[in-house]
This record gives structure tokens, sequence and C-alpha cells, in this order.
């Protein structure tokens, strides 16, 4: 008969008082191997976070301009029968410009005046009348493209008053100098001067012409 089975598994168990040791023993290598688990994915985002700051540091860096501001074709100021004056530092006044309808474009930086009626004070007390049926005049309003039966008359003392017409002139106000662009008819005094283009400086009162010059002067009386 074979010998009962509770015999053998009690020959197996440990001495007594031996596997309670045992297993208090075993409880801190387990604790350490447990705070080491919980610790590496700490010890890796330190890592990540080292890593990505040197990668900042070492890589180069572009500047990138600013993209340049467009100026816009679409009119952005209408105006309607006005007048338009400008001052100079000590406050005189320099240049006037009357019109039935003002169309300022940013894209030209120029504004389109129907019917313009403008007059403008230079030095040596000279004043420039202009009149046409379009005007184009810039923003610091010294150049004016004059279209449409133009007509300006410089004005200087004791001097003759000189009237230009032409269908496109051009007055700069800064220099002082009238441009015909077309062909145009000058008038001083009594004597006319008809040419293809002419600059007239009105500070010398020196007139260039060129292309089919026609001059009518009449005899000075004593």
């Amino acid at each position: 008969m074979a010998p009962p089975v509770v015999t053998a598994l009690n020959a197996l168990a440990p001495p007594e008082g031996q596997g309670v040791r045992g297993q208090v023993r075993t409880r801190p290598l387990h604790s350490a191997l447990d705070a080491l688990v919980a610790y590496v994915p700490l010890a890796l985002m330190v890592g990540l976070a080292g890593a990505s700051f040197w990668l900042l540091r070492v890589t180069p860096t572009f500047e990138v301009s600013a993209p340049s501001a467009v100026r816009s074709n679409v009119p952005d100021d209408y105006l309607v029968n006005f007048v338009s004056r400008s001052f100079n530092e000590a406050g005189q006044l320099t240049a006037e410009v009357f019109g039935d309808t003002g169309t300022h474009v940013p894209a030209t930086g120029n504004m389109l005046i129907t019917n313009p009626r403008i007059r403008s004070w230079g030095d040596g007390a000279a004043i420039t009348v202009g009149r046409a049926k379009r005007a184009l005049i810039d923003d610091g309003q010294t150049v004016y493209e004059l279209t449409g039966n133009a007509v300006v008359t410089h004005i200087r003392p004791n001097r003759e008053q000189v009237v230009i017409e032409g269908e496109h002139l051009r007055m700069d106000t800064g220099t002082d100098i009238l441009r015909a662009l077309t062909p145009s008819r000058v008038t001083s005094g009594k004597d006319v001067v008809t040419g293809d283009s002419m600059v007239f400086q009105n500070v010398t009162g020196i007139t260039e012409w060129q292309g089919h010059v026609r001059a009518v002067f009449q005899p000075r009386t004593q």
C-alpha cells in the first residue's frame, strides 16, 4: 500500500519559521525594482528635453523677410467739388487746387482731377495759374500733368505774363519748370511762338523749343 500523499507534501515544506523569513528578505528588492521602473519615463522625458534643447542650439536660423506691402489699384479716396491747399514749413500757402471730382489711387500715388484749377506760388512773388479738362497730381502736389485744352499762365513782377497752351502740359513747381509734351503755343505780350515741344524755365524766363518752331515778334517801341 502506497504512503499517504499528505506525508510527502509535508516533507517538502520548509522548516517552521524559515518560509516567513524568506518572504521578508525579498520585499526590499521588489520595492527597489518598482521604484526604478516608475522613474524610467521621467528619465526619458528629461533626456528628450535635453536633446531638443541641444537641437535648437545647433540648428541654424533663417531670417524671413516680411512681405512688402502691395499698394492697391482700387481708389481709396473720392472728392467732389473740393479744394486742396498746401503749406510750407513756415505756414505759408504754396499751392491750391480746385476740382469738380478727384480720385486717389494708392498704387500710383496720384490724384486724378476733372476740371482742375490750379494756383501755385513760387519764389520771387511768382504765381502760376493753370486749368485743363483733367489733371494728374502726385501726392506731394509738386508735379501736375494737365491734359485737354490745358492753359498755364506765369505771372512775375516787372515782367510780361507768359501764357502757355497745349493738349499736354507738365508743371513741376519744385523746379519751377513747365514742359509741353505736345504741340503748344506760347504768348508773351504780343509775341507768339509755336512748336512741337517746349521747355520753359520760369525763374530765368528762358524757353527751349523743338520741332516746327514758328515765331511772330512784334516790334518794341521806345
